[in-house]
């Protein structure tokens, strides 16, 4: 019984509410590291992001995988490529 109502609270928490990820790869370095550990705030008042915030979201083509990237713009936002640098709307971004 006890083993039972485990499983349910932890798959209740982790679908709901939060989510701990091992960070795989160094695509976040330096601010994540290679081996670290996050915890994702899953509620549906997390969902909403603005510029700055670190999201997880699942790969398109492979679904068994997440991707952790910080975001860099929000919808109106215009984004450039020039000379390898990244431009925010018109501005050339820190």
């Amino acid at each position: 019984m006890v083993v039972v109502a485990y499983v349910a609270l932890t798959g209740l928490v982790k679908n709901n509410f939060i989510q701990a990820y091992k960070i795989p790869a160094g695509s976040m370095e330096p601010t994540i590291l290679i081996g670290d550990c996050v915890l994702v705030d899953r509620r549906a008042e997390a969902r909403n992001p603005t510029r700055g915030d670190i999201i997880v979201f699942e790969d398109p083509v492979d679904h068994r995988k997440d991707f952790l990237k910080r975001v860099v713009a929000i919808g109106g936002d215009t984004l450039e490529i020039r000379d390898k640098e990244l431009w925010l709307n018109g501005k050339e971004n820190d």
